[in-house]
């Protein structure tokens, strides 16, 4: 049985994060979420004795937690670590802010203590080794962009007449919501958005003549942590012709809606006013996954979640980047505040990616063989240490290590 005393105080503590800190609701929601683990594990024991608990320590009650979030997509199933880190961060949060809010209550809970609320590192390690990369790769994306006309055909009119589609509006037998999702799919791979930006993004906010992307909040995108900046897009011509079809119907039926347009039963493109809630996001996202599967469907490759798209930016960035500075311009289109970030979350390769780009790391004047009379240059340690490159990759490591720990 929960204590009464820790629900007021995880109360309180949301409605501080609401209004003082103005977080929105579903950064709440999550909060929730994450301490409703910790309300449980405490029981009926008040919070400011949790240290005397006989109960396993909190990181190890997680290990055993199992996913029962009506929002999260995998309910009844073990924790993820990254789930497990993000219940431990939000738990210290709250008992740092019990700790200054309610001084005599809370002042048992050291934040040694506090501290200790972290998944073992036994636990990131065994994550880390099962840890898979999954990712749309551009093969996939490929095949999406290249789905016909008839492929993307409305079903439900097949054997009709021509007169019997007089009232199919302007496209026919074509499916715009269909053809709207294949836009969909190369929009979010070249541009890397969150799918909540994606879904609430303002025609006027895409200029694809200038490859520019601009993710502001003030103009209705939900971007993470409310966050602006104006992003681009990856080069890549066959998925940028299937973005500009679709830019073109929309921008010329509602100019002032979202890119991602409400359409009515024939494929009309709705009225909108171009900004979006959370709530209403949420609903076109999960119908947007449904259309994401047929269209997989249709182009015979493996569904993944539109997030993992996402990923398939960050890993084509990683793989083609060339040096640092296009490593951190990938980076920054993520909107993601350094590199470390990118590289621990988006950036992992698989070992065959690895292996393949070691391979052609040797540049064509080294690969000379060198005869007896004329040894291998090799640079200085003095060249290499003041090297600004070498530096910079060590900066890289160093946060990495230091990430890690």
């Amino acid at each position: 049985m929960i204590e009464r005393q820790n629900w007021l105080d995880v109360k309180a503590f949301i409605r501080y994060q609401e209004r003082v800190e103005q977080k929105d609701p579903d950064t709440l929601r999550n909060y929730w979420v994450c301490l409703k683990h910790l309300l449980q594990w405490a029981d009926s024991t008040i919070f400011s004795q949790v240290e005397k608990l006989e109960n396993p320590p909190f990181p190890v009650y997680l290990l055993s937690t199992r996913n029962d979030n009506e929002y999260q997509h995998k309910k009844g199933i073990q924790l993820a670590i990254g789930m497990q880190e993000k219940i431990c961060a939000v738990s210290r949060m709250f008992f740092k802010w019990a700790r200054m809010e309610y001084p005599s209550r809370y002042r048992t809970v050291s934040l040694r203590w506090i501290e200790t609320l972290r998944p073992s590192r036994r636990a990131r390690r065994a994550s880390a080794r099962l840890r898979k990369v999954e990712a749309w790769n551009l093969e996939d994306v490929l095949k999406v962009a290249a789905l016909t006309d008839d492929d993307l055909r409305m079903r439900r009119l097949d054997g009709l007449s021509l007169d019997a589609l007089a009232g199919a509006g302007r496209y026919g037998r074509l499916d715009l919501a269909l053809l709207r999702t294949q836009a969909a799919i190369c929009f979010m791979y070249l541009s890397g958005m969150r799918v909540t930006a994606f879904l609430s993004l303002p025609v006027s906010c895409v200029n694809l003549d200038e490859g520019k992307i601009e993710q502001d909040p003030s103009r209705g995108v939900l971007t993470k942590f409310r966050k602006a900046a104006v992003t681009g897009l990856l080069p890549i011509p066959d998925l940028m012709n299937v973005v500009r079809r679709w830019d073109l119907i929309v921008r010329s039926s509602q100019p002032g809606g979202r890119w991602y347009a409400h359409l009515g039963r024939w494929g009309e493109v709705l009225p909108d006013d171009g900004r979006a809630d959370a709530k209403s996001v949420r609903s076109k996202r999960t119908a947007f996954i449904t259309s994401m599967k047929r269209v997989c469907e249709i182009a015979g490759v493996p569904y993944k979640s539109p997030h993992k798209l996402r990923h398939g930016h960050a890993v084509y960035g990683v793989k083609h980047a060339r040096s640092i500075a296009e490593l951190k311009a990938v980076s920054q289109n993520l909107m993601h505040s350094s590199i470390e970030i990118t590289d621990g979350v988006y950036g992992n390769l698989t070992n065959e990616d690895a292996r393949n780009i070691l391979a052609t790391l040797t540049s064509p004047q080294n690969t000379q063989a060198h005869t007896p009379t004329q040894p291998a240059q090799v640079p200085a340690l003095s060249e290499l240490i003041n090297n600004p490159a070498v530096i910079a990759f060590l900066e890289v490591l160093k946060g990495a290590n230091q990430h890690q720990s």
